[in-house]
């Protein structure tokens, strides 16, 4: 799939520039990156439609390779988490397009979108894209490079560094990928230096683990038969209005046993078992 030529004037037109003033380098005509830090910023522009020449999807993404890399120790048979970007090779666990209103401050549906902007289809398997056929294609690169200047610079600015990539913390405002659940969340966490939370979810967790059948029965029927909206201590929710039977009990037993062994298994990738056991006990272990 090759990138259309009006693409690439569109990018160079301004973008570029912009994109080489905060520190990007080129890697192509339509493909600036800047990295470090264990993170890989990327702008891209993906490959035009076959049957639409001239149109193109945007991207700004972030790729953090030792998200992957834990994800994949966790569930060796398990794809990666990041997922490629723009219709390219390239692969982001998060992605930004370049925000194709015109003003923005306008209410959802009474907004302008650009001339050359051409929205997702409702049931359509055609993402939202650009199409240059018939219009200025100077005029559109700057009316992109001041859409980027405005949206996504602004929100990428204060990601450039791994510990900064996740937001503020504890109560996260973006997660990079996050498509999996609970304990792959604690893996991107663990990947973007937010290690002391982690632990002290892992520690929160182990404290309320059970030892046995004759324990964990008690603790479900206390957990489960309620109002809705009960949660387990880390997170899963069930919600019940009425007493559950045997069945629903069984079930939600192998579920809790299950998260048992998942977060263990995360212990042991981590290798912080000393660390949550410090936390447990409130004693810092003497090391070997």
């Amino acid at each position: 799939m090759a990138v259309a030529e009006a693409a690439k004037v569109v990018f160079q037109t301004a973008l570029a520039g912009t994109l080489e003033s905060k520190g990007f380098r080129r890697v192509s005509d339509t493909n600036y990156v800047i990295e470090g830090d264990g993170i890989e910023w990327r702008v891209v522009f993906g490959p035009e439609y076959k049957d639409e020449p001239g149109t193109f999807l945007d991207a700004t993404g972030i790729f953090i390779p030792e998200i992957d890399r834990l994800c994949l120790a966790l569930e060796s048979q398990s794809a990666p988490l990041s997922l490629p970007m723009a219709r390219t090779k390239y692969r982001a666990h998060f992605w930004k397009t370049v925000s194709a209103v015109i003003d923005s401050s306008k209410a959802y549906g009474e907004r302008d979108y650009d001339p050359c902007f051409v929205p997702e289809e409702i049931g359509s398997d055609r993402r939202a894209h650009w199409a240059t056929k018939g219009h200025d294609l100077e005029a559109l690169g700057c009316r992109i490079n001041d859409y980027w200047l405005r949206d996504t610079w602004p929100w990428l600015k204060d990601r450039l560094t791994l510990q900064t990539a996740c937001g503020s913390l504890p109560s996260l405002e973006w997660i990079p990928g996050d498509r999996r659940g609970l304990w792959f969340e604690l893996l991107q966490w663990w990947a973007c230096g937010h290690r002391d939370l982690v632990i002290e979810k892992l520690a929160n967790f182990e404290r309320n683990v059970v030892a046995s059948d004759d324990q964990l029965r008690p603790f479900l029927k206390r957990e489960l038969v309620s109002s809705a909206g009960h949660f387990w201590p880390f997170g899963r929710m069930y919600c019940r209005l009425k007493p559950i039977g045997a069945k629903e009990l069984e079930a939600a037993r192998k579920d809790y046993k299950a998260d048992t062994e998942e977060m263990r298994e995360i212990v042991d990738l981590l290798g912080i078992e000393e660390r949550i056991k410090e936390k447990l006990t409130g004693t810092p272990n003497a090391s070997p």
